[in-house]
């Protein structure tokens, strides 16, 4: 038990030493925030480590480090990444038609009440220029039970 107090210890005295070090060392710019960040999340499972091994004798730090280093050696973040961007882009343009279809009802709305209106917009996204392209905006007019469409 002492044993175990006593390595805590030394670990952080060891991340503090290491820290201040690092924190000397930097220059003034826009990064250190960013640096200050990323050493308080060190400190912080520095700290927070022989609590997790309390709960979780299975727990084992390194083989998280090695899991990641191999995850970026590997380069399987490139993959993700690509997922994720598609995902992302996908999304957005869910979200940027929904939108534009909700503004155009309200416009409308505001402008005549009295119709009910039925809007389908097509948006696409452009790889090359890396924007939204709206295709085309179709409204709908229903007055009482015919539907005229107007332009």
């Amino acid at each position: 038990m002492l044993e175990g107090l006593k390595g805590w210890v030394i670990n952080i005295c060891t991340a503090i030493f290491f820290i201040t070090a690092v924190e000397m060392i930097l220059p003034g710019n826009s990064m250190k925030k960013y640096t200050k960040f990323v050493l308080g999340l060190i400190l912080i499972t520095v700290l927070i480590n022989p609590i997790i091994k309390i709960f979780d004798n299975q727990f084992n730090m390194d083989s998280y480090i090695n899991t990641a280093s191999q995850y970026f050696e590997e380069k399987r973040y490139e993959k993700d990444y690509e997922k994720y961007k598609s995902s992302s882009i996908d999304n957005t343009t869910e979200v940027f038609a929904s939108n534009l279809k909700t503004m155009c009802t309200q416009k409308l709305k505001e402008k005549y009440p009295k119709d009910n209106y039925e809007i389908l917009v097509e948006v696409k996204y452009d790889d090359k220029e890396e924007k939204f392209v709206i295709d085309q905006v179709k409204v709908g007019v229903s007055e009482g039970n015919i539907k005229k469409v107007k332009k």
